[in-house]
């Protein structure tokens, strides 16, 4: 599913304009963005928590060459699906 078919999604279901509809999904998307970037938490209930995590530094390898190089630490976006979410998947 793209952006676009969530705006068309949205537009179908509140029966509201497209331009409505993309300014509620980039709301949504821009509220997560700020809080994310600022390093806190966004936790929906019934559909999962985003994160900011750090992952430490580590040695890889170049695909190329097969040389050893250091990969510096540097923080993440992790996602946590809610357990309706995760077990309707695994069904």
């Amino acid at each position: 599913m793209t952006k676009t078919d969530l705006v068309n999604k949205l537009r179908d279901k509140m029966n509201c304009t497209k331009k409505d509809a993309i300014e509620a999904v980039n709301c949504v998307f821009d509220s997560i963005y700020d809080e994310l970037v600022d390093g806190g938490t966004v936790a929906i209930a019934s559909f999962g928590t985003f994160r900011v995590a750090k992952v430490g530094p580590r040695i890889g390898r170049n695909p190329r060459m097969g040389t050893p190089l250091s990969i510096p630490a540097k923080l993440k976006i992790k996602f946590r699906a809610s357990a309706s979410w995760s077990n309707a998947v695994n069904k």
